[in-house]
């Protein structure tokens, strides 16, 4: 399929279109002549003169937004929602109002609009302890109010699908990681520290994780908005398929960046993190004729350079 030609033109909404997943789904879009609009809290930085954004800043935790009622789209994508780990008790109910009360908000926004696709970004939190390699027919287990508001969310978008026919599916994305990250993620506050050549402090790096690079997970954003196979409420994993230890990555930051000292064991690791957050990539291949592309070792080279003009 030319992408060029399905997506010139297209409408295209990105809800929490200001933040690091967001923005490069705008950059994407923006590429392939979508009239993109981006719903945030905070303005995004990019593409002030393209005539093909078009910015609305609102909050949805204090309602529905006036200004998508009038509009219509092809596409809709929700990126919204910041990533707070905080236990019940510190941040609980704020969580989960910025995540699952959010999207009760959104579809209030778009009800009774014909659109092609809503695609939810979930995240594999929702999977919480359930035990490596995480499926998509697993039961969700979250042990955070975040995976809990993630989880609660997708079956809200499912309920929807059996409901009322919402054309939606979820993407349920594992470690994203690539250049504009904020610098306190583990990727962007790794490769600062070795590039600076600082001691820095990490956990015993024992831990397996899935990391993808954000143009990967582009790619299998524009795939699932013309399969066939994505649909009906749908989930599916966004992994590379090649689990890799925190120890590992970070002696790979380290060789890259020729400097760093990380005090291994020196940060404790939250008792709700799952040890071994991995996916296989069976499932998405066969559905929607997607595999990633960019290796670990070419993704933190990435970053890498493009810390080094900041």
């Amino acid at each position: 399929m030319d992408l060029e030609l399905s997506l010139s033109n297209a409408k295209v909404l990105i809800l929490g279109g200001s933040g690091f997943i967001g923005t490069s789904l705008t950059k994407a879009f923006l590429e392939f002549n979508s009239k993109v609009t981006v719903v945030s809290t905070a303005s995004s930085q990019i593409g002030k003169t393209n005539e093909n954004l078009t910015q609305i800043k609102h909050d949805f935790e204090k309602g529905p937004c006036d200004e998508i009622k009038k509009n219509n789209y092809d596409f809709i994508i929700n990126c919204s929602g910041y990533i707070d780990h905080s236990d019940y008790l510190v941040n609980g109910p704020n969580i989960i109002k910025n995540q699952l009360f959010v999207l009760f908000n959104i579809i209030d926004s778009i009800k009774n609009k014909k659109f092609k696709k809503f695609i939810q970004i979930g995240s594999s939190d929702e999977y919480g302890q359930n035990i490596a390699p995480q499926t998509e027919g697993q039961r969700e287990s979250p042990s955070t109010p975040y995976g809990f508001a993630k989880s609660a969310s997708t079956h809200f978008i499912q309920m929807l699908v059996r409901n009322i026919d919402f054309p939606a599916i979820v993407l349920r994305p594992f470690l994203i990681y690539g250049p504009g990250q904020k610098m306190d993620r583990f990727v962007p506050y790794a490769v600062k520290n070795c590039l600076n050549k600082n001691n820095f402090h990490i956990t015993d790096g024992k831990q397996i994780k899935d990391f993808i690079y954000i143009d990967d997970f582009i790619e299998i954003v524009f795939c699932s908005i013309f399969s066939s196979n994505a649909m009906n409420g749908r989930i599916f994993n966004v992994t590379s398929g090649n689990p890799i230890s925190i120890k590992e990555v970070v002696d790979l930051i380290q060789k890259i960046c020729n400097g760093g000292n990380p005090i291994f064991g020196s940060k404790r690791i939250p008792k709700k993190e799952n040890k071994n957050l991995y996916a296989e990539l069976d499932y998405v291949k066969s559905s929607l004729n997607w595999e990633p592309k960019i290796t670990i070792e070419e993704g933190l080279l990435k970053v890498v350079n493009y810390m080094k003009k900041l």
